[in-house]
């Protein structure tokens, strides 16, 4: 509820912004179809995309109606040569995070729900994401959690890839 308040106050103002709820990711491949989703939805109806897998998804871009809306920003034939290389995959799913709302000269603000669950995923993950997140001029990172501990973790301790990152800002309720 208070996602979509904020998101669509920002949308008013000319933001794309994008949802990506983590609660059930639990491999890279699945963090990649949630970025991959979320981003596409702001080119393509997101209904017609797939909900299955990853691979389906990257297939499903070859559709002549949904390529002639992302052709100018997604390579296909890459995306299909390198969905079995999660990292690579992951790479290109954060710079078309830039490119959209570069290209068009507007923010792209992403909230990720449950942003915690990505300390499980894979030991690099948050060192690969930052590095990646911290040079993108275009895009504003919202990240919520319900586990509190661990968002202090991600956040405020010197030792991990998030540190000071973000700006923690706690919700009354």
């Amino acid at each position: 509820m208070l996602a979509r308040g904020v998101l669509s106050r920002l949308e008013a103002r000319g933001c794309y912004t994008a949802e990506i709820d983590l609660s059930d990711v639990s491999t890279i491949e699945a963090l990649i179809f949630r970025l991959l989703t979320g981003i596409l939805q702001l080119r393509i109806v997101i209904t017609s995309l797939p909900n299955s897998s990853l691979s389906d998804l990257i297939e499903s871009l070859s559709r002549p109606e949904i390529r002639a809306k992302i052709q100018d920003l997604v390579d296909i034939p890459y995306l299909q040569r390198v969905k079995e290389h999660s990292l690579e995959l992951l790479d290109e799913s954060i710079s078309l995070m830039q490119r959209i709302p570069e290209q068009s000269n507007r923010r792209l603000v992403v909230w990720f729900h449950e942003f915690q669950v990505i300390h499980k995923i894979d030991d690099l993950l948050l060192k690969r994401l930052r590095a990646l997140f911290q040079y993108q001029s275009h895009v504003t990172y919202a990240f919520v959690g319900t586990d509190l501990f661990m968002m202090r973790t991600l956040f405020a301790d010197r030792h991990q890839a998030f540190y000071r990152l973000a700006v923690m800002v706690k919700y009354p309720g």
